[in-house]
């Protein structure tokens, strides 16, 4: 029980913050153009697990 609630309730706001702060470190990236697909495969990574949080929490 208590490890749904860190999944679904603690971590998906930081998740959020480190998504935003990586997005905006790819557009920097893209404006000096150097190489974006650290960044890049690291926000998929956390998109896909706030998308999935949204749905877990919206079907339960």
């Amino acid at each position: 029980m208590i490890m749904y609630i860190v999944l679904f309730y603690y971590l998906p706001p930081i998740a959020a913050l480190v998504l935003f702060s990586i997005c905006v470190s790819i557009v920097k990236k893209i404006v000096n153009k150097e190489e974006t697909t650290k960044h890049t495969i690291t926000g998929a990574i956390l998109f896909s697990y706030l998308f999935y949080t949204l749905m877990y929490i919206g079907y339960s």
